[in-house]
């Protein structure tokens, strides 16, 4: 408010996501818009929040900054202090919880809020339930209940008239999309695979050749051969410091993006019953109420270093940050909420690290594109699937069974174990090219760093944590600097003007 009046800069209609009608008149997809009149601005966020849209609400003169980036809020003159909770689990996890940012006042807009604000006042509506209840009778009763809505979903984003690509690899979303794409009568203009800088082929990209040799269809291999540096600076432009484990995925989303407009993302709720979380270990933790033990083995699971080596960074940077049992504290007030779901492992992965983390990939790094279908977070699949107990995914792989039973002319074909590590390799031209780059960053902007960024470059071949305590090293350093206003706005620029504008879904 200016004198009595409202003032307003910036994009009066923003469209975010790819809006997906369920026939009446529903919304399947995940679609996010906001509004300006001229006197009322209206924000509404997708059902689950998947959209990294953030807000700052100056309390002193009720003015409010919203954006799809917390450094653009930063780089619009906002001084933030860290928030220290958000960030003690971070460095423990490598992504956030909650509506949380690193940057205290920064917030994440709610999943399904809807944010209105008018003569300096901001109120936020949130639906009183995200899932609608269901009760599959048995565990073939929750695989057929599974397959009907994956199927619908499929049926709901059909690419009609227009070329399309399919990222596969030896997983289980991308050959399901792939599968019923092709049932339905559509073809790929190419599939897409990621493989080792070195050259060659790991576990991932053997099976992704060995399925399209099978299908006969074009295939398209994307290597990187970009610098460390780059592709670091580039993930936190895109990513507005929100996860630590994009970086090594940036050649394949740069390749999509200059390439194709419509391509579909695994994205959802296949974590939910096989993800890094879902185990018999996990949920006796939870039940027990040992918030803490229950933390170390998520963290264990993440990309993110060990206690010993947080510890040493933090100490490095003159952080004060809580130590793990406060971190644990905080981490209880978003595990606890979901604790009488039917799966409160696979719901706080849906709700924190699929949301926060994952979705970056579609939502965040590949804004610019106007056709990134998500089957996976289809409303309907997503609550018929979170209905499904917990328990129930101890005894039976869920998603594996429903793959077979619907495309049993490749259940030969095994699944990627996760044992090699997408972008490993042995070009040894570029392996010294990121040595000396790590080299000349902390002995310029990550100085504070310097003597333990030496030690982790000795201890690398031993340690299979030192390389992960040099990413959030990293991390740490460009997370500061974009407290400056200046700095944020020179990354912003690392994302380039054309991938940063938002397009209409």
């Amino acid at each position: 408010m200016v004198d009595g009046a409202p003032f307003f800069e910036g994009e009066t209609h923003a469209a975010f996501g790819l809006s997906v009608p369920d026939g009446q008149g529903g919304e399947s997809g995940v679609s996010a818009h906001w509004e300006w009149d001229g006197e009322t601005f209206v924000l509404r966020n997708d059902l689950h929040g998947y959209l990294p849209l953030y807000y700052h609400l100056d309390a002193r003169t009720g003015a409010l900054i919203v954006s799809d980036s917390p450094i653009a809020i930063l780089a619009n003159g906002l001084s933030a202090d860290l928030d220290l909770e958000s960030l003690g689990f971070f460095c423990r996890a490598g992504f956030l919880i909650g509506d949380r940012t690193l940057f205290d006042g920064i917030l994440r807009v709610p999943s399904g809020a809807t944010l209105r604000w008018s003569d300096g006042r901001l109120t936020i509506d949130r639906p009183t339930s995200r899932f609608k209840d269901h009760a599959p009778r048995n565990i073939e009763d929750a695989i057929d209940g599974w397959i009907e809505r994956f199927r619908e979903a499929m049926r709901r984003r059909q690419p009609f008239d227009t070329e399309f690509a399919v990222p596969l690899s030896g997983g289980r979303d991308s050959r399901m999309m792939l599968m019923e794409l092709r049932s339905l009568g559509h073809e790929p203009r190419e599939v897409v695979s990621f493989g080792p800088a070195s050259g060659g082929d790991n576990e991932d990209l053997r099976i992704a050749r060995l399925i399209v040799e099978r299908l006969s269809i074009p295939h398209e291999v994307v290597r990187t051969t970009r610098r460390w540096l780059d592709l670091e600076q580039e993930r936190h432009a895109w990513c507005g410091c929100e996860a630590i484990e994009h970086v090594w995925m940036i050649g394949l989303w740069s390749y999509l993006c200059s390439n194709h407009h419509c391509w579909y993302d695994g994205l959802g709720v296949g974590a939910m019953t096989r993800g890094e979380l879902i185990g018999p270990e996990m949920l006796q933790l939870l039940r027990r109420g040992d918030i803490e033990g229950w933390c170390t083995a998520l963290y264990a699971r993440t990309a993110s270093p060990n206690e010993e080596w947080v510890q040493r960074i933090t100490r490095h940077a003159g952080i004060d940050i809580p130590d793990i049992g406060e971190t644990a504290e905080y981490v209880r007030t978003q595990i606890e909420p979901l604790l009488d779901a039917p799966n409160p492992l696979g719901r706080f992965s849906l709700d924190n690290w699929g949301r926060r983390a994952i979705a970056l990939n579609p939502y965040g790094i590949c804004r610019s594109t106007a056709m990134v279908h998500t089957p996976f977070m289809d409303r309907d699949l997503v609550d018929w699937t979170a209905s499904i107990p917990i328990e129930w995914t101890f005894e039976d792989d869920i998603q594996t069974n429903a793959a077979h039973r619907m495309h049993p002319e490749l259940s030969d074909v095994p699944y990627d174990s996760h044992e090699n590590i997408p972008g490993s390799g042995r070009n040894v031209f570029r392996r010294l090219m990121n040595q000396m780059d790590r080299f000349i960053f902390f002995r310029g902007p990550g100085t504070r760093f310097r003597g333990l960024a030496s030690k982790a470059f000795r201890a690398n071949g031993r340690d299979p944590h030192a390389r992960r305590a040099m990413a959030l090293m990293v991390h740490l350093v460009l997370t500061d600097g974009a407290r400056d206003d200046g700095m944020a706005r020179k990354i912003m620029t690392m994302a380039g003007p054309d991938r940063r504008t938002n397009r209409d879904g």
